[in-house]
């Protein structure tokens, strides 16, 4: 578990860099997919009742959001910019 959190980092580090030189194509659909899974274990482990996919799926979905903005407006840097 530890390598994930190092390789986000060493990510978060280089994307924030690669931005500022105009390199325009980074791939971040990785961290979107891991916050998406982390939400559902989540809700699930918490919930373990929860059957209904529209209570576990809009909360991964609100994560991808939060995920997506973060990188955004404090990875990238790309707020506000054409």
């Amino acid at each position: 578990m530890k390598n994930k959190f190092v390789q986000f980092e060493i990510f978060e580090k280089l994307s924030g860099k690669l931005s500022k030189l105009n390199i325009t194509k980074i791939n971040i659909d990785t961290d979107s997919r891991l916050a998406f899974t982390a939400s559902i274990r989540e809700t699930l482990a918490k919930h373990p009742d929860v059957i209904n996919p529209r209570e576990y799926l809009a909360k991964a979905v609100d994560s991808i959001a939060q995920n997506c903005t973060d990188e955004i407006l404090n990875i990238m840097g790309s707020c506000n910019k054409v």
